[in-house]
């Protein structure tokens, strides 16, 4: 009979997640380059502001095409709850563009043409600002969602000897953020909504950019320097 873990892994889904090696590293550098633009969508430093039920609808756009139980609990039924934000996704510009921009995986000429009307609706300085909150929960989801498929190879969902060495390096690295992602995500789950709490939202956009970058930095210069 399956336990506890088992039953709980086996009703998360494992949607977009970097299969190889290459892909991650690649993907990395993108995303380090976009980083810092989430200082300016949470602060204001260095780009525009985005109020948090909107950043809140962009991350829940995102992660309704990658589908991550990670996002889902802390965004979806956690941060996005709590800023009074949906759990379905709308047609407003920001999330029309967020939906295009997981779509096409962070590029290509669909993305481009999206990040296009979004600027021509919102303004170039928060369209930026908003691809940022974009690419930010495109790492958290792709992150997630492979360190998720590995969980399932390791609990015996999934056939572990189909593991590769670059599986089981991702999943020592990144497991331990993810299940910090976790607790924190049980505990936001039940406060009260709290809309329009500016300070707060500062406060959990800051400390997610400060410790993701810990885990960022490496792998996204990694990947620079492979591109290079």
């Amino acid at each position: 009979m399956p336990n506890v873990v088992q039953r709980i892994l086996a009703g998360d889904p494992v949607g977009k997640r970097w299969a190889s090696a290459s892909a991650c590293l690649s993907d990395h550098g993108v995303i380090l380059l976009s980083h810092f633009g989430l200082l300016g969508a949470y602060l204001g430093i260095g780009g525009a502001t985005i109020r948090q039920d909107v950043g809140e609808k962009i991350m829940v756009a995102v992660n309704s095409v990658n589908q991550c139980p990670y996002c889902d609990r802390l965004h979806t039924k956690g941060l996005a709850r709590l800023a009074g934000v949906s759990p379905d996704v709308g047609s407003t510009a920001p999330e029309t563009y967020a939906v295009a921009f997981a779509d096409s995986a962070m590029r290509g000429k669909a993305e481009a043409k999206a990040l296009l009307a979004l600027g021509a609706a919102e303004g170039e300085g928060r369209a930026a600002s908003m691809r940022a909150l974009a690419t930010f929960l495109m790492w958290g989801s792709l992150t997630g969602n492979t360190v998720n498929a590995v969980k399932k190879r390791l609990v015996g969902l999934e056939p572990l000897s189909g593991m590769s060495i670059y599986e089981l390096t991702f999943f020592v690295y990144y497991g331990p953020l993810f299940f910090l992602v976790y607790v924190v995500s049980l505990v936001l789950m039940q406060l009260p909504v709290m809309s329009r709490q500016d300070w707060f939202f500062q406060l959990i956009g800051f400390t997610l950019f400060t410790l993701s970058l810990v885990w960022i930095l490496p792998v996204g210069l990694l990947g620079l320097l492979l591109r290079a």
